[in-house]
């Protein structure tokens, strides 16, 4: 149950943060590049697994129910704070990285440096409440999908990323 947790934990920081970091670099480099397909966060826990045929097609029946409400869900996030808002918490989140800051440290640092009022304040909580809510019913249907074996091979693996 602790690892479930964490890995819930981790995913949901990482469906936060990855789009505030994807726009980074895109004014600074003007070659068209091919864009990568999205990334399916929910489902990145199950790298390394080896899938069924069968376990495959449902994770991507999965995902392509979820993902329309995950992007909807990231992009009214993107939308509560301004540009220069915005920019202010990829420079936080880069200086707490290279400071070695992480967990409530690195968020208290780049709240400090976004200074969301609290209507945006409110308006994030509550977004990450849905976000969370819809991460923990993905991953439930996922769990759902994996054999005891393959289960236990998940939590093992958890573990070991702990040490």
């Amino acid at each position: 149950m602790r690892t479930l947790r964490f890995v819930l934990t981790l995913v949901l920081v990482l469906v936060v943060a990855t789009p505030l970091l994807a726009g980074e670099g895109k004014k600074k480099k003007k070659a068209a590049k091919p864009k990568a397909p999205p990334v399916f966060m929910p489902a990145q826990f199950l790298e390394g697994l080896k899938l069924t045929d069968d376990q495959k097609e449902k994770v991507q029946k999965i995902k392509q129910e979820f993902m329309p409400k995950v992007d909807e869900l990231r992009k009214k996030m993107m939308e509560v704070l301004t540009p220069e808002q915005r920019k202010a918490e990829q420079e936080a989140r880069k200086n707490a990285k290279q400071a070695g800051k992480k967990g409530k440290e690195a968020e208290d640092m780049v709240r400090e440096a976004v200074k969301p009022t609290d209507e945006q304040q409110q308006k994030l909580i509550s977004l990450r409440k849905e976000m969370g809510a819809l991460m923990k019913e993905i991953r439930g249907k996922l769990m759902d999908l994996l054999t005891d074996d393959q289960k236990a091979e998940l939590k093992a693996k958890a573990k070991e990323k702990k040490k």
